[in-house]
């Protein structure tokens, strides 16, 4: 969510210091938050959506995830390197893997006929040429 903020903020051309101005809260913390370190209260995210003047569910949307803000099993944060994407996109990466094997498949075959041709084409030759030896 945190990356999707950042991203709106940056279009719309607000420094983090503006953003934290909004908030009343200094540059640091601001980017605390929007790294995803820091939580993002409710009532925050309705002055950040206002000040960025855009809709508080596409500020949240739920397709990109914070790559910071990766909670254990016992409550402790780590930390990852790992951009998240949309559904969308994992599908058509999907479909697209699927056409490159199947097209991977095709040229295999063709390689695989074009090497049994040549064999055929060298021996052909060679009976050829012992012939008129």
């Amino acid at each position: 969510m945190e990356i999707k903020l950042r991203q709106i903020r940056e279009k719309k051309g607000f420094s983090q210091e503006q953003m934290a101005e909004y908030l009343k809260i200094s540059q640091s913390q601001y980017y605390r938050k929007e790294r995803g370190t820091s939580k993002i209260q409710e009532k925050e995210w309705d002055i950040l959506a206002k000040s960025l003047d855009v809709n508080k569910t596409e500020l949240r949307d739920k397709n990109w995830v914070s790559p910071f803000n990766n909670h254990t099993e016992d409550g402790g944060i780590y930390s990852s390197h790992i951009m998240y994407v949309s559904e969308q996109l994992v599908s058509e990466l999907k479909e697209h893997v699927l056409t490159l094997k199947e097209k991977n498949t095709l040229l295999k075959e063709q390689y695989e006929f074009r090497i049994k041709e040549k064999d055929k084409m060298i021996d052909f030759l060679k009976q050829n040429n012992s012939v008129q030896s």
